[in-house]
């Protein structure tokens, strides 16, 4: 058994952010877990250990085998404070007894010899980087062209009510894609942070998305790298990001070689971190691509080793007179965004399609443009001009643009037409039967929905209404596909704080051995003396005496019944007992 009592003493020293993620790793409830005694039973059972061993590096379960054989535990080294807030160690640094059998246990087979060693693969030429990373730029384009599907679309409120949903096959024939490769692009695109998730499976595009949507090829797919690295735990990410670095060969033996002690979990974890390092051009089946290095220590060369190969753009295209505009190329970012704003990409690849309606051109006015700044940036961008019946599409949408205004009104919306027989007109309207309106009899030009702005605004969109806002509602979202969850392949495990409720349980061990909250402490007087009658520990109590100043007794348990505590005074070679009632502290002496 672990020295229970130094493995306490580290339980009251760590910072409670270090203690709550021990806390978090064990399988048990933590609502019994009342003192550090609790928590050390918690955290010394076996399954909990290991656990918490699931992530050690070589280099940690080295410097655990040192620690086991000579106690030189240094409190200023890195690794040995990773260690102690890991809780492998105890106060003086001494291993815990799980700890230590397993850290001996592990054969010597798991230590690769000169032959199992993966071996590193020798750089290549720029053909071999090219084709590395025109791997990485297509899945940079499809995702590109994943926000604009996810994005392109409001969604629409049925007769029936309730937010339809955007089929996977539809998503998917936009991107021109099987509908397979969906999961592995939500899963980058929501790594990097560019996709919000709800358990609603509701998606959207976030803020940082636009900016992603902005930057050039190379920084895209450099933070595309970035965001799949952040996603896994710590430890498997330095190790993932190694064994691409040094050019290892099989790369993943590399990755089960650094963590001893996670084959059972890198087991589930191989398939989609190998299926996204082969998307983003850092590995091929077996081996590292010369393209890893460049993505995974950008500097000034690598960036323009990488801004090399990235595929060109075209900043102009051919509106047509049926409103649509054909992109003969891929369009430069800052043009493409643009014209995002009032049209609708419907056919999306290296040449793409858009179309402009009175929808997105009301968009467009929602989100801040005029029509003559429209007109202009067409004029621009067109060759052969701009077609008169794009042009009068515009200037009329923008004529009519405001009929039909909404506005926040307690947890629904208002709506204002600019006439009464417009507001019939929205009332009757079929397609909107879903959205509850109700006339406001005091305002004969205004209607009531229960349901907030966005939903309201979307769908007054989809009826072909002008209708204005003060600016387009930035929640807007469009439903994903159902079956895999959202930007998930795998249920990879979060890397950030732990729970709250770990949290909680860490922050009130830790009052409570500060004496902050004084309730709690004077409740754990009794449970701290059972602990040391069980592990026959002894213990310094103060008590206080009728008509006298308090009393402190080193004492030896060894019994409690009746009310009282049961000891051998070591000193006055004689036994004790102490009411209860009159025990104000109990310390549990450390005899180490």
């Amino acid at each position: 058994m672990s020295n229970a009592i130094a493995l306490a003493q580290l339980l009251e020293e760590l910072p409670d952010t270090a203690l709550a993620r021990a806390l978090a790793h064990t399988k048990g409830t933590l609502h019994h877990v009342h003192d550090v005694f609790d928590a050390v039973d918690l955290l010394d059972a076996d399954d909990a250990v290991d656990a918490r061993m699931t992530w050690l590096t070589r280099g940690q379960v080295e410097r655990l085998r040192e620690l086991s054989d000579r106690n030189t535990f240094n409190t200023e080294d890195p690794v040995d404070r990773s260690l102690a807030e890991a809780v492998l160690v105890d106060a003086h640094g001494t291993p815990l007894d799980r700890v230590a059998q397993r850290v001996h246990a592990l054969s010597a087979a798991h230590t690769p010899t000169a032959e199992q060693t993966p071996q590193t693969t020798p750089r290549s030429d720029d053909g071999d980087l090219r084709t590395a990373l025109a791997e990485g730029y297509t899945t940079v384009r499809l995702i590109y062209g994943l926000l604009v599907g996810v994005g392109n679309r409001p969604p629409q409120v049925l007769a029936k009510g309730g937010i339809g949903r955007s089929h996977r096959a539809t998503l998917a024939g936009f991107l021109s894609v099987d509908s397979d490769q969906l999961p592995l692009l939500l899963t980058l695109a929501e790594s990097a942070r560019l996709l919000a998730k709800t358990s609603q499976q509701i998606a959207l595009p976030t803020p940082e998305a636009h900016a992603w949507m902005l930057a050039s090829d190379a920084q895209r797919l450099t933070d595309l790298t970035a965001g799949f690295l952040a996603r896994l735990p710590r430890a498997l990410s330095q190790a993932v990001r190694d064994a691409l670095l040094t050019g290892a060969s099989p790369w993943w033996q590399q990755v089960e070689d650094a963590l001893p002690f996670a084959t059972a979990v890198l087991a589930e974890y191989r398939a989609p971190v190998a299926e996204c390092a082969r998307a983003l051009g850092l590995t091929t089946d077996t081996a590292t691509t010369p393209a890893a290095a460049l993505l995974l220590a950008p500097g000034g060369q690598a960036r323009e080793d990488l801004e090399t190969f990235a595929p060109g753009t075209v900043d102009y295209f051919y509106p047509q007179a049926d409103a649509s505009v054909i992109a003969p190329g891929r369009l430069r970012a800052d043009i493409d965004q643009r014209l995002l704003q009032f049209s609708r990409c419907v056919r999306f690849g290296d040449a793409s399609t858009y179309v402009l309606t009175a929808e997105t051109v009301i968009h467009g006015l929602n989100d801040g443009m005029t029509a003559q700044e429209m007109l202009t940036f067409l004029d621009a961008h067109a060759r052969g001009g701009t077609p008169q019946p794009l042009r009068y599409l515009i200037t009329d949408s923008a004529e009519h643009f405001g009929q039909v205004r909404i506005r926040a009104e307690g947890r629904g919306t208002r709506i204002s037409a600019s006439s009464a027989a417009i507001a019939t007109t929205l009332l009757h309207d079929r397609e909107l039967t879903a959205l509850g309106l109700i006339p406001v009899s005091e305002a004969p030009t205004d209607l009531l929905s229960p349901f907030p702005p966005e939903t309201t605004f979307n769908a007054l969109s989809e009826a072909h209404y002008p209708v204005a806002s003060g600016g387009r509602p930035s929640g807007s979202v469009t439903f994903l596909p159902s079956g895999r969850p959202v930007g998930t392949l795998l249920p990879w495990p979060g890397t950030g704080d732990p729970s709250t409720e770990a949290l909680a349980v860490a922050q009130s061990l830790h009052r409570s051995v500060e004496g902050g909250d004084a309730d709690l402490r004077a409740g754990q007087i009794a449970h701290i003396l059972e602990f040391a009658v069980k592990r026959r520990v002894p213990v310094r109590i103060r008590v206080a005496r009728p008509g006298a100043a308090e009393g402190s007794f080193n004492v030896e348990p060894t019994g409690i019944g009746g009310g009282r505590l049961r000891g051998r005074d070591p000193q006055a070679q004689t036994e004790r007992t102490f009411p209860l009632s009159s025990i104000l502290a109990v310390d549990v002496i450390d005899e180490h």
